[in-house]
Formats: C-alpha cells, structure tokens, sequence
C-alpha cells in the first residue's frame, strides 16, 4: 500500500497539471485578436475622413456627384504614405467594392480595412450615396 500512494500522487499531479494547461489553452483560444496598431490606426483615419465627407459641404458635394477622384486625393492626404487607399460612390442599397485592378492584385494575401457611410442628399437633391473607403498597408 505504501508504494501505491506515491504512484497516486504522480497521478494527481499529472492530472492537474492537463486541467491548468487545458483551462489555459482555452481561454487562449477563445481571446478575441487584437487588431494591431497600424490596423487600429488606418481604422481610425477612416473614420476620420469619412466623417469629414459627412460634415464638409465642398467633400459631401464631390460624393453626391459621385467624383471619387476628388474623394481619393483628400483621402490620400489625410492617409500615411505607407497605406494604398480606394474610395468607391455606390448606390445606397448596391454592395460596393474595390475596382482598380492595381489595388485588387496589391491587396492579395493582406488585410484590407473597409468603412462606409451614407450621405444622404442636400436641398436640391435627394439621391442618396454609399461613400466607402478600402486601405491596407503596403510592405
């Protein structure tokens, strides 16, 4: 009997040792990501022009005549240098997606950060748009 204690012991250990490592791998598992700074980054700078296409008269005018050259050059210059940025004008209720062939194949195998708002119309007009803006960082 004295023999068999020790051997239940060496059991107990190693089981509790797979329970802590299992509890641990699970709640590794199940960590959301965590975006990095630079995804965060052009995030936030999306969002930021975006919100000056909503507010600004001259920017909002651009997006109800569906000039998405004029969009991409403020975009451009609010964006690091080290980003590749696409704005599309859509139908409000039509998806939008990229359509520069140069963008399409340069965003292969990298993550492209996407955000959209509405501009609905001004007092002339009511025709409402789709103003998305794709990005992701060059190497």
């Amino acid at each position: 009997m004295v023999g068999k204690r020790g051997w239940l012991r060496i059991m107990e250990a190693t089981i509790a040792i797979m329970i802590i490592t299992g509890v641990l791998l699970i709640a590794h598992i199940n960590k959301p990501n965590q975006p990095n700074k630079a995804t965060e980054f052009i995030l936030q700078t999306e969002r930021k022009i975006l919100k000056d296409i909503r507010t600004n008269s001259t920017l909002r005018k651009y997006s109800l005549d569906k000039n998405e050259k004029k969009l991409k050059d403020y975009a451009e210059k609010i964006m690091p240098g080290s980003t590749a940025v696409e704005v599309r004008i859509c139908e409000a209720d039509r998806p939008c997606k990229p359509k520069n062939k140069a963008f399409i194949i340069g965003s292969r195998e990298r993550e492209v950060i996407a955000e959209e708002t509405l501009i609905s119309s001004n007092l002339t007009l009511f025709a409402p748009k789709k103003v998305k803006i794709f990005a992701y960082q060059r190497r």
